[in-house]
């Protein structure tokens, strides 16, 4: 399996780590969404993914904020990975 990482910055810097992320993944793409007046939250880097890769989407996307850890549990993304990697999972 291939993975690719998405990166949706709305701070106009580039991530810290991109180098580990390189090494982490095989495809790694750094994309400045810029949300004017409209918003200010993570909702338009979501959606900016969505609209990116609506003709081709990939079998599974999973979204995280850059502050993860304080919004969910470790151990039930673990869960969920290991699922993937069984194929317990099925895209439709």
């Amino acid at each position: 399996a291939r993975l690719a990482l998405h990166v949706y910055e709305k701070c106009a810097s580039r991530p810290e780590n991109l180098g580990r992320m390189r090494e982490l993944f095989d495809k790694v793409s750094v994309v400045a969404v810029d949300d004017g007046e409209v918003r200010r939250d993570e909702c338009s880097g979501y959606l900016r993914h969505l609209v990116d890769h609506y003709a081709d989407p990939p079998d599974y996307a999973l979204f995280f904020q850059a502050d993860a850890s304080d919004h969910m549990q470790w151990g039930y993304l673990a869960l969920v990975m290991r699922a993937l990697e069984q194929h317990a999972l099925r895209a439709q």
